[in-house]
């Protein structure tokens, strides 16, 4: 991890009246305990060329940090069987051409990349007690998820089955979204909102149903729907003084789930089905 600008002009500093030769031509007293800032003055010559020296390295050490991080997590992705390779794999995708085998690498590979034929933009991959489960799903024209159709998921099943490794269960979903009842109760001022939760001055606009909807939205893949911190972000809203959470239920497929404080989707994402909200105003 780089060192601090401090860090390193005390380094330079404590080498420099360590150095024998600069000992004998600046006449420095020989004490371990002798400090820089008592031999020179900060606008000395001295000082200004360490200063200059250790913005140079402070500035080749970031450098250095930043160039490990894109080495190991370029590693993470390279190599083979582990969560994230699989996950790259699947964003690698093509629905044409088909991949080839490079009989040099051991491994299928696709003779060009054509981003328009990338169609998976969504996915997570977890292990679980049968193996590894990879949910995926498509970008629709806002650019939320949305589920593969049938013939796509069983070619993407199929490119899959021919990379992974041997042995490896592989289970792959792609749905459609979970959707949300959710409950809240908004204590509000009424100065700011009207008695339907829109802004006194833009009536048009509904803070806390765009909220709840931006939550959502920006939840990561396959993330977990949190109580908390929806009621954090609701927080934020102007005019809300107290954002109360009631009660909430989920469903996949035909399987409603209540919700108390968190709730991983099936499919990955989740979208508002009916969202009741009682303002009252303080």
């Amino acid at each position: 991890m780089a060192r601090s600008k401090k860090e390193i002009v005390e380094s330079i500093q404590t080498v420099f009246l360590a150095n024998p030769i600069l000992k004998s031509i600046y006449g420095l007293p020989d004490n371990e305990n002798v400090a820089f800032k008592d031999e020179f003055s900060l606008v000395s010559l001295e000082a200004q060329w360490i200063e200059v020296v250790g913005n140079v390295a402070k500035a080749m050490e970031d450098l250095m940090d930043v160039h490990l991080e894109e080495i190991q997590e370029r590693l993470s992705k390279m190599v083979p069987g582990t969560l994230e390779w699989y996950r790259v794999k699947a964003l690698e995708y093509q629905e044409m051409p088909e991949p080839e085998w490079n009989a040099e690498r051991l491994q299928f590979a696709y003779p060009h990349i054509d981003e328009d034929a990338q169609i998976v933009h969504f996915v997570s991959v977890n292990e679980t007690d049968e193996g590894l489960l990879m949910k995926v799903a498509k970008e629709d024209a806002e650019g939320d998820p949305e589920k593969l159709s049938e013939i796509q998921l069983i070619a993407f099943k199929a490119y899959m089955n021919a990379i992974k490794y041997a042995g490896v269960q592989l289970t792959v979903l792609s749905r459609d979204a979970d959707i949300i009842n959710l409950k809240l109760k908004i204590y509000y001022n009424p100065m700011v909102l009207t008695e339907d939760g829109a802004l006194l001055t833009q009536p048009d606009k509904f803070p806390i149903e765009d909220a709840v909807a931006e939550y959502l939205k920006l939840m990561p893949f396959n993330g977990i729907f949190n109580v908390t911190d929806l009621i954090d972000a609701l927080q934020k809203e102007p005019g809300v003084i107290n954002p109360l959470f009631v009660s909430a239920k989920a469903q996949s497929g035909s399987v409603w789930v209540a919700i108390e404080d968190y709730y991983q989707s099936n499919a990955g994402y989740i979208v508002i089905n009916d969202l009741n909200i009682e303002y009252i105003a303080r």
